[in-house]
């Protein structure tokens, strides 16, 4: 788990592929987890993503996001895959872009984003979203 614990600007991707590079080169694939949000459906199952991309908080189950190319909250990733696409791009500072601008990557390369299949709770049923922006107000500053 990585999470950035100081105030100054925040920068998901670089944290992201930090995390990338501190895990063992024996895991088979790394998730790619907003740290604020939390599953509550037990059906959501992190299998591994042997096609390409798992995205489990696709729209119309992420409780926030709904536009058809998000694919940010929790992505499942190979290591070979992630590493095919060089990771993703540093250059986003405050919150946003850099999973949108991974999902481009990611159809550039012809890669298949899967879904979970057979997940009934919606919206406001599969997941928890526990962020507070009065308290991490570096979250919403667009730097880019």
């Amino acid at each position: 788990v990585i999470n950035q614990a100081d105030k100054f600007r925040f920068n998901r991707a670089y944290l992201v592929n930090v995390g990338f590079q501190e895990s063992s080169s024996s895991c088979d694939y790394i998730g790619i987890h907003d740290v604020d949000l939390l599953p509550m459906n037990p059906d959501l199952l992190y299998l591994y993503p042997s096609a390409g991309a798992l995205h489990l908080s696709p729209p119309g189950l992420h409780p926030l996001y709904s536009y058809p190319t998000f694919t940010g909250g929790i992505l499942l990733i190979s290591r070979k895959h992630y590493q095919e696409l060089d990771g993703m791009s540093n250059k986003y500072w405050g919150w946003g872009l850099e999973d949108d601008e991974f999902f481009v990557r990611m159809r550039q390369a012809n890669m298949v984003i899967e879904k979970p299949k057979g997940i009934r709770t919606g919206r406001k049923g599969t997941f928890r979203h526990v962020h507070s922006s009065k308290e991490r107000q570096r979250d919403n500053a667009k730097c880019y």
